[in-house]
């Protein structure tokens, strides 16, 4: 299996996850490299209806759960309850900058299960 394989598979699956349990709002976290990689797997795997409202942020057709696609180093914005954050990386050991960008992220949004 390829990198990008490995990268789409993982959105698919982490998506795919999050839409069977319910939660209200996934972050997948990618680089800037990866991010239309991830965009795209995104697309292909949100239910039938959902609808794109902004660059990878996918909206289902109830409208009750939401799975944005967000590189790393992007502003972090407020969320006023808890979500699913994942790291969407191929396989690939993150650098030093973008390990310090995902630490930042958890350190500053409610994540599920902290």
């Amino acid at each position: 299996m390829t990198r990008d394989q490995s990268l789409a598979n993982h959105v698919c699956r982490v998506a795919k996850n999050s839409i069977k349990l319910g939660h209200r709002q996934t972050v997948l976290l990618t680089s800037s490299e990866d991010s239309d990689l991830a965009r795209m797997a995104l697309a292909a795997v949100m239910p039938r209806g959902s609808v794109c409202e902004n660059s990878g942020d996918w909206v289902t057709p109830d409208g009750k759960l939401r799975v944005t696609v967000k590189r790393y180093s992007d502003a972090i914005p407020s969320y006023r309850s808890p979500i699913a954050l994942a790291v969407c990386n191929g396989g690939d050991a993150l650098s030093n900058k973008d390990r310090e960008y995902v630490q930042s992220w958890r350190n500053t949004v409610p994540t599920l299960g902290s």
